[in-house]
């Protein structure tokens, strides 16, 4: 059995890098859109024209996300080797999504093989890996994680959160003398600091790896990894503190009441509307239509226990998520595992840190272990109908390839991208923003005026949405309406530079010269600061 597994294994590989290039094949030449644009578009520090320790201290200092380093630097070096060609960044994007997969790959197989944790006689549990990591892979939810360039952050992190983990597992289990073990620990405690320094989140590694030795590794062991686990969990509090500290400063309750007075909704709204998030996210994964896919999800607030009523039933449904970790431990390890994994690695970006409320790459790491539980479930409920088992798990990868592909298309520019936004979240003001601006830069003004219009009509409207519209009533002729406009747009936001330009421009076409002067001065003026605060942000 292991003679022919380890047979089959170059194979699986070539099968995982194989469907996961089919599957994205159509997404290379998908353009930068919307915060591709700020984080290193058009941001001049992530456009090395050498290599250089000079560009490696500006890319570190001059962007939107000082401590992600690793993926900022690796925009940097995509502009270098390609001067901007979007394919090279998506070729990137791919290679670390296929990377991820084998890494999915090969820690399925170790804890699958932990303590005998799938009781399976039949297949080996390469077998069951393979499928696991092959649905995570092609599911079309990681498009947001892998199309979608910026969060190159996401897919970075996980693949150096999953090498750590790999790495301190095999220290832990693999044969070998202290020399190796040594080397396994100093590798698995470089790829925690890597995946720190390419997103926040891997803060929760620690934890991980002591929950691992609880689940896992302790259970080999009997009572002598106590002292092991009590030794981590105060290093990993001190590790999250000290993480804490570094990033918002001494003061986080101050830093995150700063940071709560700039959105539209409280710190107890955004804890009672992440419950119902939660069960939206595993809604997605058990069923990815493209209907439901989407960048922007217009997600409602919960203001209050009953408000909406959903929401105290998706309180309860997140402590019986709870008690269920508690009560799989003795007998079913893996669901346990994978529920605890799926919750703990959402607890920074669906508790309190005033992030936006919901985004699907959210779930590019934390809904991993779910698949690999599910899966193993899937063999030991269809024992001794194997065959007609992996035609099913074929098929529904086969599926979720399409799906991919499908949603990839939607990608494909920035118009069809933000239309499908607009589509499905109407009533939100980002998707009329940017489609508006796409149908300008493509000259079809006729389509920005109208799609400006519909705005107005939801009861959405904002500066840039009057500055469009202005500006597509200008350019189609009717100056005098997109005066009228271009002026609501400046009394809505005296400080938009473009708004006071493009009005500018259009009171010269009036004649009027001396306001055109004005106005344009003043534009250019306020955009230049913009440009220089958003380069020290």
């Amino acid at each position: 059995m292991q003679s022919r597994a380890r047979l089959l294994y170059p194979l699986t590989v070539c099968i995982l890098v194989a469907a996961i290039l089919a599957a994205y094949g159509n997404s290379f030449r998908a353009p930068f859109t919307f915060d591709d644009l700020d984080n290193f578009v058009n941001r001049s520090s992530m456009k090395w024209t050498a290599l250089s320790l000079a560009n490696l201290e500006r890319t570190t200092r001059d962007n939107l996300h000082r401590n992600r380093v690793l993926p900022n630097i690796s925009f940097g070096l995509n502009y270098y080797f390609g001067r901007g060609d979007v394919r090279g960044y998506h070729l990137v994007n791919v290679v670390i999504h296929i990377a991820n997969a084998l890494l999915l790959y090969a820690l399925f197989i170790r804890l699958l093989s932990l303590n005998n944790t799938l009781s399976l006689p039949g297949p080996p549990v390469s077998e069951v890996a393979f499928f696991a990591a092959l649905i995570w892979a092609l599911h079309p939810l990681q498009t947001n994680g892998v199309t979608y360039l910026v969060q190159r952050m996401t897919s970075m992190a996980a693949l150096f959160y999953l090498a750590s983990l790999l790495a301190y597992l095999a220290a832990r289990t693999s044969p070998g003398g202290p020399g190796r073990r040594l080397v396994l620990f100093a590798t698995a405690f470089s790829c925690g600091i890597l995946a720190l320094l390419s997103k926040e989140t891997s803060v929760l590694l620690p934890f991980m790896i002591l929950a691992c030795e609880l689940f896992f590794l302790r259970r080999a062991e009997g009572g002598a990894g106590r002292g092991r686990l009590v030794t981590g969990l105060v290093l990993a509090l001190f590790l999250l503190g000290l993480a804490a500290w570094l990033y918002t400063g001494p003061d986080l309750v101050e830093h995150l009441r700063r940071v709560y007075e700039q959105r539209e909704f409280t710190l107890v709204e955004r804890l009672l509307t992440q419950s119902r998030v939660i069960f939206y996210y595993l809604g997605l994964i058990v069923l990815p239509l493209p209907s439901r896919l989407n960048l922007n999800h217009d997600f409602p607030l919960s203001r209050a226990l009953t408000d909406p009523p959903q929401t105290l039933l998706a309180l309860a449904g997140i402590l019986l998520l709870c008690v269920l970790i508690v009560g799989l431990y003795r007998n079913h390890r893996l669901w346990s595992f994978a529920l605890l994994w799926f919750l703990a690695n959402l607890l920074l970006e669906s508790t309190v840190i005033p992030l936006e409320i919901i985004y699907e790459h959210r779930l590019y790491l934390p809904a991993v272990m779910l698949f690999v539980a599910a899966t193993a479930t899937l063999y030991r409920l269809w024992r001794g109908r194997q065959t007609m088992l992996r035609l099913g798990l074929l098929f529904c990868a086969v599926l979720l390839a399409v799906g991919t592909w499908q949603r990839n298309t939607v990608w494909a520019d920035n118009i069809t991208f933000w239309q499908d936004v607009a589509r499905k979240s109407p009533r939100l003001t980002r998707p009329y923003e940017h489609l508006s601006s796409a149908y300008l830069d493509a000259k079809r003004d006729r389509e920005a005026y109208d799609i400006c219009a519909a705005a107005l009509r939801h009861q959405v409207s904002s500066v840039h949405i009057y500055n469009n519209w202005g500006k597509a009533a200008v350019n189609l002729g009717r100056v005098d309406e997109g005066v009228r406009l271009l002026e609501v747009a400046v009394r809505l936001d005296p400080s938009n530079g473009e708004s006071h330009y493009n009005l500018g421009v259009a009171y010269g076409m009036q004649g009027r010269s001396r306001e055109a002067r004005r106005e344009m001065i003043l534009g250019m003026r306020l955009m230049g600061e913009f440009r220089s605060s958003a380069g020290q942000r």
